[in-house]
């Protein structure tokens, strides 16, 4: 049986203990609407980029010395991996 993992789902709820993280030189995370960066990072097309954002999906990007190196989405509605085929 083939099988690969798609990521990881995690949670955090008002009160939940955070974190003491170390501050990272030239890191910074944002709110982005780059249409053709979330779809290269992605490795999908525009109108898939199209879809979540018109389905009230929040996509963010985290910068290490202005390269991108991760990404992620909030959902506000539904949640799901669409490559996975799970909602």
């Amino acid at each position: 049986m083939t099988y690969f993992i798609m990521g990881y789902a995690y949670t955090w709820w008002r009160g939940d203990e955070l974190p003491s993280l170390p501050s990272l030189d030239g890191f910074r995370s944002e709110n982005t609407k780059d249409i053709q960066l979330l779809a290269q990072l992605h490795n999908v097309d525009i109108p898939t980029i199209e879809t979540r954002l018109e389905a009230g999906n929040n996509p963010y990007v985290a910068f290490v010395q202005d390269e991108p190196v991760a990404y992620g989405w909030t959902a506000t509605k539904t949640m799901g991996i669409a490559e996975a085929g799970v909602e």
